[in-house]
């Protein structure tokens, strides 16, 4: 099922967003379910007492009481939510709330072009989303894996869950090519989730679970322009 999450203190904001989502998704006869949060500590209690995993949350910059960037900064150190676009009403907030899974910006009073644009986007993203076989009888999907390590001729695979897959037979290359242009090389050894990379300096990528991997020299100017180029397309809302 696919589920949208609306977090913001304004109630027309909230009841607009809904509709407009009925009316994008509606027409695609999609199987999802909306909740309506009017500040973040109704979210997050809402969050760390049920099972749903949100696939997009609509999150508003500037509340009272928790603030998005807060919410935002909460949700990283776990899966509930997988991505999140945020609205707000001065794009000067937006530095300090970028993050591993903020895939955008919405200048408030909401557009529905720009609501479709994300939307769509997102839903496409989620139906591609399917497992990939690594090996016979081997299964995962894109999203769930943080980065592939090469042992030789063969690979671990290690999750955003914490789970690992090891030594998979084929090489590093085959599976750059299978995960797709987010899936960016930073060594001979490894290639990481470029959603999944929280931060990064000139020698290596920070991601989930503490995980830290070094930069090969000969990699650092193609990461950068790589990692730079997924970056601007998903602030624009192209990926």
């Amino acid at each position: 099922m696919f589920t949208i999450a609306i977090c913001d203190d304004k109630k027309e904001i909230r009841d607009g967003l809904s509709k407009f989502i009925d009316r994008i998704l509606g027409e695609k006869r999609a199987e999802y379910k909306t909740f309506s949060f009017s500040n973040g500590d109704e979210l997050l209690n809402w969050l760390y007492n049920s099972d749903v995993e949100v696939e997009l949350l609509f999150l508003d910059i500037e509340m009272p009481g928790i603030t998005g960037v807060e919410v935002k900064s909460e949700l990283e150190k776990n899966d509930k939510v997988k991505r999140i676009v945020f609205a707000t009403s001065h794009y000067e907030n937006m530095q300090e709330a970028f993050g591993a899974k903020v895939i955008g910006f919405m200048l408030k009073p909401l557009q529905f072009e720009e609501i479709k644009k994300r939307l769509e986007n997102v839903y496409q993203e989620y139906e591609e989303d399917v497992l990939i076989e690594i090996a016979k009888d081997i299964f995962v999907k894109k999203s769930e894996v943080s980065y592939i390590k090469a042992e030789g001729n063969y690979c671990d695979f290690y999750c955003i869950d914490g789970k690992a897959i090891k030594a998979v037979r084929s090489p590093l290359s085959h599976y750059k090519k299978i995960f797709g242009d987010r899936f960016i090389q930073v060594h001979k050894s490894y290639i990481v989730n470029a959603c999944d990379i929280k931060r990064y300096d000139a020698g290596y990528v920070a991601l989930s679970n503490n995980i830290e991997i070094s930069i090969g020299r000969s990699y650092i100017n193609s990461f950068k322009t790589e990692y730079r180029t997924i970056a601007m397309n998903i602030a624009r809302g192209r990926l």
